[in-house]
């Protein structure tokens, strides 16, 4: 699957679904049941995907590669 570029996310749809994007930056969930499939998130943040624990519920990644640029990469 080709992913597509995408900078720094923001999901506040209940239910979304994200997938098949490359993200350089980080994500940011302030929403419930939300499901990241097949995403490949490449950040220099401590916090690559901040979930608000503001009683949200249902955050689900599947299939997906997280990489630190600070530290050592993952492959393609």
């Amino acid at each position: 699957m080709r992913l597509v570029p995408s900078g720094s996310i923001t999901v506040d749809e209940d239910g979304a679904v994200v997938e098949g994007l490359d993200v350089d930056g980080t994500i940011t969930v302030p929403a419930d049941d939300v499901t990241f499939r097949n995403v490949r998130l490449r950040t220099d943040d401590s916090y690559p995907i901040r979930y608000f624990d503001e009683d949200n519920v249902g955050l689900v990644v599947e299939d997906s590669r997280t990489a630190h640029l600070l530290r050592r990469n993952i492959p393609d």
